[in-house]
């Protein structure tokens, strides 16, 4: 892959087109490899299934060689392209500008919220298959919940990469569940809502 993203902005930069171009590399999903006994994605809603590739070239308008460590969703594409491109076109899409990073310094991650409905079919130890999963991820953790059988997990996003070590059943999990639990099914009555309208 590596390689073919070289070929293409070599190609770009050859015809003298890349100063001119916004290039952006992204993926629709991550995979598992096995970390949660499970390969693939869409069966889950680890880290690992949901983390994916971002990257931006817009040489003058993106500073190059820039990593922004932030935790940020691919809602914000849309409007950090039109911003990038159309900087004086109002904005009228979800999502907020990732050039907030380089811009205006901002640190601050995005809440990750990710969900997948029942997979009817699957071996009982899938997580999907018991019943849809939702999951929020804010200030440094993960909450996931299983809604057929209620089953929480918690996970420090910021120290525990790998999701293997479910927090929800310690005290500072018992302290942080309420915070987690609300801000989920705050998203989630927002997400019926607007499709109900």
């Amino acid at each position: 892959m590596d390689s073919r993203i070289g070929q293409l902005l070599r190609e770009l930069e050859r015809r003298g087109l890349l100063d001119n171009t916004l290039v952006v590399i992204a993926a629709d999903h991550g995979d598992e490899f096995a970390e949660h006994g499970l390969v693939n994605h869409g069966y889950s809603l680890y880290r690992f299934s949901l983390h994916v590739p971002l990257l931006l070239s817009f040489p003058g308008r993106v500073p190059g060689g820039r990593r922004v460590a932030s935790t940020v969703s691919l809602r914000n594409l849309a409007a950090t392209v039109l911003e990038l491109t159309d900087p004086h076109r109002p904005r009228a899409l979800p999502g907020r500008s990732l050039t907030r990073f380089w811009n205006r310094g901002d640190s601050i991650s995005d809440t990750i919220v990710a969900s997948i409905r029942r997979l009817p079919n699957q071996p009982d130890w899938y997580p999907a298959s018991q019943g849809d999963l939702n999951s929020v991820a804010f200030d440094g953790w993960r909450y996931i919940r299983q809604e057929g059988d209620g089953t929480e997990e918690l996970y420090d996003f910021a120290h525990d990469v790998l999701e293997r070590w479910n927090r929800a059943e310690s005290a500072e999990g018992a302290r942080m569940l309420p915070r987690y639990r609300a801000a989920l099914d705050a998203m989630l009555a927002g997400s019926s809502t607007a499709m109900a309208n």
